[in-house]
């Protein structure tokens, strides 16, 4: 069965790699990825790797890698179809029947053409808030909430215009008709079958997915009123669903493997903190948090903070998004402000530093609900504790060590005056009474070793680990994109398999501005290629001036084929001077050409 490619994304971005190698292979977190033993191979010391971030897989030991496709086809022995309907049925998507393709080819045609209706609404938007007079009010509203033009910028800001239909017309004229502008979400159906805009006279959020596509928006009311909801956001559309995206991710995540993320309520909070340096902030689009978004942070980092407003609402949300984020794994903390103040008001009164210092004394989870949950009792009262303690038991049962769970309750003992052994006896009856057992996993923990292998390591030549750098930067620095474009073409690539994978890459950016390694691997087809592919992205590299690097890499490069050509031309001398027919004008010609291609080698410019 041919599957199309739209059905093949849904099924790869449904299945996080990670959980299915699991299934597989006792992975540990070391950094920001996994690591465990290969199960291509036998092996004493892991060197099976594992990204999250680029749902990916590369085993050192034995070159194979690739994504969550490859790894079932190869772990399963299945074809790539029997690997999407395998995949398929773990996620639970239904799979197309045959004579749905045409119908499913439809259906990437039309998301397509709202991705690009939700592009030209965010760039008329930005528009209408920089460059037009109805615009300047909202302009100079986000200014005296302190927001820079650079961060406006960043984020692409815009402004809706009050007018009735002004955005539909403008869809129309770029060419789009009123159903897809519809679907879009960004126009509504009235009662007499006219169309109006669904955002009028509000400063607009556009919001994108992990690779930057702008899938939808939040509009803000400037002025408080009991006639329209301060935030109105796009319904969920066949590229958009608010359960499975987070405000800011796409930024966020280059920072996230370091620093961890942060999780706030609105977009201003966002961009608030982004401005102040804190650009690891995302925010759960105005609703509580879902197990769909904790799965997607998980891939982006092990640690999570939670700074939720200091109100009730803000408590409630803290603990129901806490208790998703522990189930998956995540360590969680959360940031505590004075009463009244949100992230936003906080960063903007108190500055960076004590921002900063707020996440130093994030409190961990389990601290944070026994002083929460703590509130409303009176400590003095012995009816109160005990009513106390069978809130807190269910909480204490789900610590899965028993180290930190005994700690725990030791500290509830100190606190509440209480003795151990009868705070003990009280949480054993809670779980008898409620069938609680014992939450520990017993798994085998493998030994490592710190990131070394017995693998035999070939230096590479310059000029090849510049042809994989190149191709790194192609899919991981987007603003390199058009200087690699313009100054290296697919013929100066020397290695042929580089070559073809750099075609693809070619091929995927000039349709779409953000591209995935597991989306590529996809595209390369044969296994030589996605081993390399594989390969060349498992290596981790952090360019600190990715321009400069560019410069350098192109210059090897085309350094190497140039002194490939000086030494044909150095024998072809030492033959002609050689030779008993010695011809003086050939020699001439030969020593004019060597010149000619040393002096294009010296002008080579390497990045400065």
């Amino acid at each position: 069965m041919t599957f199309q490619e739209e059905f093949v994304e849904e099924v790869r971005n449904s299945c996080d790699i990670v959980e299915i190698i699991s299934e597989y292979v006792d992975l540990k977190k070391t950094g920001k990825n996994f690591v465990g033993k290969c199960p291509f191979h036998n092996e004493k010391t892991p060197s099976f790797t594992v990204a999250p971030e680029k749902q990916m897989f590369y085993c050192f030991g034995c070159k194979t890698g690739g994504n969550v496709y490859t790894f079932i086809m190869k772990k399963e022995n299945l074809s790539f179809p029997e690997a999407i309907e395998f995949l398929a049925n773990k996620a639970g998507i239904v799979l197309p029947q045959p004579d749905d393709s045409a119908a499913i080819s439809q259906k990437g045609r039309i998301k397509n053409i709202i991705l690009e209706i939700l592009k030209d609404a965010a760039n008329y938007f930005y528009y209408n808030l920089i460059k037009t007079e109805s615009g300047r009010h909202a302009f100079e509203y986000l200014i005296k909430r302190g927001l820079s033009k650079e961060i406006i910028r960043k984020f692409g800001l815009g402004y809706s215009l009050p007018e009735w239909d002004s955005t539909k017309k403008f869809l129309e004229s770029k060419g789009y008709d009123e159903k897809s502008i519809e679907s879009a979400g960004i126009i509504i159906k009235g009662k007499y079958n006219n169309y109006y805009d669904r955002f009028r006279g509000r400063i607009m959020f556009p919001i994108t997915d992990v690779m930057g596509r702008v899938i939808g928006f939040g509009g803000r009311a400037i002025a408080d009123s009991d006639s329209q909801p301060k935030y109105l956001n796009t319904p969920d559309t066949v590229v958009y669903n608010k359960r499975k995206n987070l405000y800011g991710l796409s930024i966020a995540k280059r920072e996230s493997s370091k620093k961890g993320i942060i999780i706030v309520e609105g977009y201003m909070d966002v961009i608030a903190l982004h401005q102040a340096g804190f650009t690891n902030t995302v925010a759960s689009l105005g609703t509580s948090l879902t197990i769909e978004q904790a799965k997607l942070i998980k891939r982006y980092t092990d640690e999570v903070y939670l700074a939720y407003d200091s109100d009730e609402a803000g408590k409630a949300a803290s603990i129901r998004g806490m208790d998703i984020l522990n189930d998956i794994g995540l360590i969680v903390k959360v940031i505590m402000f004075p009463e009244g103040l949100d992230p936003d008001d906080y960063i903007r009164q108190k500055g960076r530093e004590e921002f900063h210092n707020k996440i130093n004394e994030a409190l961990p989870l389990m601290d944070y609900k026994l002083m929460t949950l703590k509130e409303g009792y009176d400590m003095s009262s012995p009816l109160d504790k005990r009513a106390y303690i069978s809130k807190i038991a269910p909480h204490l049962l789900k610590i899965k060590s028993f180290v930190e769970r005994d700690a725990y309750i030791r500290k509830i003992s100190e606190t509440l005056g209480i003795r151990e052994e009868a705070l003990r006896i009280d949480i054993n009856r809670y779980s008898k009474k409620n069938q609680y057992g014992n939450t520990i996993e017993h798994k085998k923990v493998l030994k490592t070793h710190n990131n070394k292998n017995n693998a035999k390591f070939k230096i590479m030549p310059a000029h090849i680990k510049a042809e994989w750098d190149l191709i790194n930067l192609l899919i991981n620095e987007d603003q390199v994109y058009e200087l690699i474009k313009n100054n290296f073409s697919l013929s100066d690539f020397i290695d042929d398999i580089n070559r073809e994978i750099a075609k693809i890459i070619y091929s995927l950016k000039n349709s779409q501005t953000e591209i995935s390694p597991a989306e590529i691997v996809d595209k390369l087809g044969r296994e030589e290629y996605v081993k390399r592919f594989s390969h060349i992205v498992a290596r981790d590299v952090i360019y600190e001036d990715a321009e400069k690097t560019v410069l350098d890499c192109i210059a090897k490069i085309k350094g190497y084929k140039l002194q490939q050509e000086l030494d044909n031309i150095q024998q072809l001398i030492k033959k002609t001077e050689a030779s008993t027919k010695s011809n003086e004008h050939e020699l001439n010609k030969l020593l004019v050409k060597y010149q000619e291609i040393l002096e294009r080698k010296k002008s080579l410019k390497f990045g400065c």
